[in-house]
């Protein structure tokens, strides 16, 4: 059974919904009002660029050398020509970023998704995907090291990421719960294939067609 605890996760979804409609997307439509496309484009970037020790750690994890030597490649083009991560260059030249985390992991060495979730704040998610996320924010403190613990640094850029984020799905989701009969419905469905299709194919390119609406994609065409 793949979502056996519906009545609790449609209250959560519920109330994360109510706080998007009322708090974060207000917020996402006034940022996408003032900051330039290009400037959000490039708040992107770097927060892709400073994900790389997760995806790097996952793909060998995975025994995916491939994978991590471009993802290696990608990270020192992008870090230097790119002037440490806010352009993206290494995409123009066939080095294009992939999506890579533990419950990606977790369901390579064979481990089942589990039953559907839904996190207060957060939103759709899996057993799998549940545990593999603190692993994941784990390696991520680790990785950053001294900055991890200074609050007054990550606490900031980790708002201003949200809203860029945010900011980049206005019409697509708007879009959808408009045409949605059910849009919890709608977003389980849409996670899962989501993350079935990544499983499968050990990591989706961002922007190859299977991101339904996750951070880290491209900006929706005006």
């Amino acid at each position: 059974m793949i979502d056996p605890w519906e009545n609790t996760n449609r209250k959560v979804f519920a109330f994360n919904e109510a706080l998007d409609i009322h708090a974060l997307q207000p917020v996402a439509r006034e940022w996408d009002r003032l900051i330039p496309d290009a400037v959000q484009k490039m708040l992107t970037n770097f927060r892709s660029n400073l994900h790389y020790p997760v995806v790097l750690i996952n793909d060998l994890f995975q025994a995916n050398l491939k994978a991590a030597a471009l993802e290696t490649g990608r990270f020192l083009v992008n870090t230097t020509l790119g002037f440490g991560g806010l352009f993206d260059p290494a995409t123009t030249w066939a080095l294009p970023r992939y999506d890579q985390d533990f419950g990606l992991t977790l369901g390579h060495w064979g481990v089942d998704m589990g039953p559907y979730l839904v996190i207060p704040l957060i939103g759709a998610s899996t057993a799998r995907d549940l545990s593999g996320g603190l692993v994941d924010a784990g390696l991520g403190v680790v990785s950053m090291g001294p900055l991890a613990i200074a609050w007054y640094i990550t606490a900031p850029l980790q708002t201003v990421q949200t809203i860029n984020s945010r900011a980049a799905y206005l019409k697509i989701v708007e879009e959808n719960r408009r045409a949605a009969f059910d849009y919890y419905s709608f977003v389980r469905d849409a996670y899962l294939q989501h993350r079935e299709n990544q499983a499968r194919e050990g990591g989706a390119q961002v922007g190859s067609g299977n991101d339904i609406y996750y951070p880290d994609t491209e900006k929706d065409s005006p």
